[in-house]
């Protein structure tokens, strides 16, 4: 393997930016395998939970389909709350279950207080660092210097 950079979505194992159309089909599957078994794991827990939570089918543009394909949506049903939510397929791929689940039951999400890309690429902040607040607003005015000019 001749490029060895990493890719911003794989997360258990290092993975490296396929270099020839065999290694790029493989990488494929691995994903595909990836979101398959992340899929699974949230009907599995959607399913033991059967008497707050349940699948009440998958939509696409609010259309009854048969095939979950990335445009999809799965319809939740609550019986706690007696309503529904259609949650995208990115949605349950990325988000981790002890935050969707939990989620899907209150209808509470969580909120994302504040993304940063300063130091190269995007994170989730809690708090803003004032350091990071300052080269915001430096950065809106234009002034991209590193240090103090003069």
């Amino acid at each position: 393997m001749q490029n060895k950079e990493t890719l911003s979505c794989c997360t258990e194992n290092t993975c490296h930016i396929p270099v020839n159309p065999q290694e790029a089909q493989n990488l494929a599957e691995i994903i595909r395998e990836r979101i398959k078994c992340k899929l699974n794991e949230f009907i599995e827990t959607v399913e033991l939970m059967n008497d707050v939570l349940e699948i009440d089918g998958i939509s696409i543009d609010n259309e009854p389909c048969q095939e979950i394909t990335e445009r999809s949506r799965i319809k939740i049903l609550n019986h706690k709350r007696e309503d529904a939510v259609e949650v995208e397929i990115d949605t349950i791929i990325k988000t981790p279950l002890e935050i969707l689940i939990p989620s899907l039951i209150t209808g509470e999400t969580e909120k994302l207080i504040g993304v940063t890309r300063i130091v190269g690429y995007y994170s989730r902040v809690q708090n803003w660092n004032k350091s990071k607040i300052g080269e915001l607003r430096d950065r809106h005015k234009g002034n991209y210097a590193v240090g103090r000019q003069g």
